[in-house]
């Protein structure tokens, strides 16, 4: 059995290794394709292989590039009902249940869910899983500017030691992404939360979407992270611009204050120079003045000294008289005792 078809065929094993970013083998024959795919080392490789058998077309044993849903209920790729039109000369039968449709009638609406996953798949070579260049093994989480490789987080943890953990280095979109959880919503716990919802600001999962969110605008949670990315860069770029305008007021306050510090300074130190400015003119001023009451005192001290001489001088005169007065009066001399009269008594005294 062989369907024509003009867009590439792809299988499970061709996701696998496409999203490990491996080159699939030129023989490897779709027709035959083994049912056995090798298991990733990365569990997240390998829970991916699990979900890939969901997405297979029951007729052509193909990834569904382009699903279509019968009326049936079950989907097929758009290539296989052509095919089966063709066999059939216009009549589809369904290759699961074996009911029949006219082609001409029948009306085949796309199942936007099961394209969604598949448009995903093919999006993570490029968008989320890159394998680590150390290892070859593992999913890169880790990308080193310095080493210019892409690290498992093993990897990066074994190599960057010592002088090398002052490497430069960021996650990459995987880490944005790591081990979604499952949906909560009863009937829904096969599906992760792999999308986000910000009219409500919700982490839903697929079903979530076609059923309580259709009419929503959602993004794929790496979609919404690259949106929270360039809000948290921008509002980054903001906040080092207020960060260096808050710095540039925070300068012009510390020359302010350095500024009035300086001013404290200065007139602090005119106060000190006139303070002691005051004080040598007040000390000069109390010179003098000692200086004049020693002066006074001693004049007034050599007056007294000239006055006690004197009294002295006059006392030993006195004492003089006496004693020639005495002398005269045992004499008994008239002229000298006259004479002594005259020369002491009827002179005033000094």
């Amino acid at each position: 059995r062989q369907v024509v078809s003009t867009q590439s065929t792809w299988g499970p094993e061709d996701f696998v290794f496409f999203a490990q970013g491996l080159p699939m083998e030129e023989s490897y024959n779709p027709v035959m394709r083994s049912s056995t795919i090798p298991v990733p080392d990365d569990p997240e490789l390998a829970a991916l292989s699990d979900e890939i058998y969901k997405l297979i077309c029951p007729f052509s044993l193909e990834i569904m590039m382009d699903p279509r849903t019968l009326p049936c209920g079950h989907t097929l790729d758009n290539t296989s009902i052509m095919a089966l039109a063709e066999e059939g000369n216009g009549i589809i039968t369904c290759p699961v249940c074996r009911a029949t449709f006219d082609a001409d009638k029948v009306s085949l609406e796309v199942n936007a869910i099961t394209k969604r996953i598949i448009e995903g798949i093919k999006g993570l070579n490029q968008k989320r899983i890159v394998i680590c260049d150390r290892c070859n093994k593992r999913v890169a989480k880790i990308a080193c500017q310095d080493c210019g490789m892409l690290y498992c987080q093993t990897c990066f943890d074994l190599v960057h030691q010592g002088r090398l953990k002052e490497h430069r280095w960021n996650y990459l979109d995987v880490a944005v992404q790591k081990e979604l959880p499952y949906c909560a919503v009863p009937g829904h716990e096969e599906y992760r939360l792999d999308l986000y919802c910000p009219g409500t600001n919700e982490f839903i999962c697929l079903m979530c979407q076609a059923t309580s969110h259709r009419d929503m605008e959602v993004y794929p949670v790496i979609k919404a992270a690259h949106f929270a990315k360039d809000d948290l860069q921008e509002w980054i770029a903001d906040t080092s611009k207020r960060k260096r305008k808050l710095k540039s007021v925070v300068q012009a306050i510390d020359k302010v204050i350095e500024s009035l510090e300086q001013r404290a300074e200065d007139e602090l130190r005119t106060l000190d120079e006139l303070l002691n400015a005051l004080i040598d003119k007040l000390e000069a001023q109390a010179k003098v003045i000692s200086d004049k009451i020693i002066e006074r005192k001693i004049m007034e001290v050599d007056k007294l000294c000239s006055v006690r001489k004197e009294i002295i001088s006059t006392v030993a005169n006195m004492t003089d008289d006496v004693a020639r007065a005495e002398r005269a009066i045992n004499l008994s001399d008239a002229i000298e005792l006259i004479l002594m009269d005259r020369e002491i008594v009827k002179q005033p005294p000094p």
